[in-house]
């Protein structure tokens, strides 16, 4: 991670909507056959497949929280042969919608802002094409979301055992934020949705997820007071 390897934000978004473009007409421009795509729902059931701290942590916030939050969310079930992925959290916040890669000790912050900033163009995508590419009779509620803001969250320990790269990601933030920006202005059709945003955020330094605790009512209202004070953390 160095000045020189510092990626053009504008370029960078640009190359990955045109290969999700490419990618979808090298297939022959297939509909997908779920209609679960971009759905707004709750996802509150905590099993004993997937305990790990983030999916815990992802479900703990679904559950404290009021309507205008989903988890749990499908991108690209059924288009193509690599589909599946889904999104962490969804956050309707006024005219906007944020859309959230959660992370807890996983991954990387580099990799993290790779996969939120994919799962953001997908929703252009999806919402450029949505006559071609979903089924008929589909409600996909944050297709109609017009302002998208990304966001990278996790807790403050996440980012610091970074430190060292703190000031390439800084830079990576400011470029991938302008990146957006500029490339959602070039869309002619005022129909189609702009990405507005995207940042790094943390919950405050005080906070510890214990996923052990999840079930603790005194733990679950801590993870909605970090919630509430979140902020964008190398900004």
């Amino acid at each position: 991670m160095t000045e020189e390897n510092l990626p053009n934000g504008h370029d960078l978004v640009s190359e990955l909507f045109g290969q999700m473009m490419r990618n979808w007409g090298i297939a022959g421009c297939p509909a997908t056959t779920s209609k679960e795509n971009w759905r707004f729902t709750k996802h509150v059931i905590f099993d004993d497949k997937n305990r790990s701290p983030e999916v815990l942590l992802e479900r703990t916030i679904a559950k404290v929280t009021g309507d205008q939050w989903a988890n749990q969310i499908p991108v690209d079930s059924g288009l193509l042969d690599k589909s599946g992925k889904t999104l962490d959290l969804a956050c309707h916040n006024g005219d906007f919608v944020d859309l959230i890669e959660l992370k807890v000790a996983a991954n990387t912050p580099l990799s993290a802002a790779i996969q939120v900033l994919n799962y953001g163009l997908a929703n252009v995508f999806f919402q450029i094409n949505h006559h071609r590419v979903l089924p008929s009779g589909s409600e996909n509620q944050l297709l109609n979301a017009k302002q998208l803001r990304l966001h990278v969250l996790a807790p403050t320990e996440f980012y610091q055992r970074f430190e060292k790269v703190s000031a390439w990601l800084r830079e990576f933030e400011a470029s991938i934020r302008r990146g957006v920006v500029l490339y959602s202005a070039q869309f002619l059709n005022s129909e189609y949705p702009r990405v507005s945003q995207f940042c790094f955020q943390a919950f405050p330094a005080g906070f510890h997820w214990d996923p052990s605790r999840h079930n603790d009512g005194y733990h679950q209202q801590a993870v909605k007071d970090a919630l509430e004070q979140r902020f964008c953390y190398f900004s």
